[in-house]
């Protein structure tokens, strides 16, 4: 694997007055609606996830990005149905597709949103 793909990072969030809380701090926050704990959910997690997803998009930095966001969404849309039964990082990972085809059927959508059908 190039090197250089190792290198590229996710967006990270830009507001400076988060404060550093806990995972399970942030996570309780989020739960209540507080975006505070969304953000510094994001902080945590988005480098490590925009990676498996840049990986799975076989390099193409702006659909690792647009399924790091859709990850995300869709977290923070179930973030109430997490009870602390396994590590937080494991079940994030159920947001991410893990089917081998995605670059291919985001491909396919593409072109069909494209042409309107």
């Amino acid at each position: 694997m190039n090197g250089s793909l190792l290198t590229q990072a996710a967006p990270k969030a830009t507001r400076s007055d988060v404060p550093e809380l806990s995972e399970a701090e942030a996570i309780r926050l989020a739960q209540s609606g507080d975006e505070r704990g969304f953000e510094r959910i994001y902080r945590l997690h988005s480098q490590r996830v925009y990676a498996l997803c840049f990986r799975m998009m076989r390099g193409n930095a702006a659909e690792a990005e647009e399924l790091t966001q859709e990850s995300f969404l869709q977290l923070f849309r179930k973030i109430g149905t997490f009870r602390s039964e396994s590590a937080f990082s494991t079940w994030l990972h159920r947001f991410i597709p893990q089917d081998r085809h995605f670059p291919e059927r985001i491909s396919i959508l593409h072109m069909v949103a494209s042409v309107g059908l």
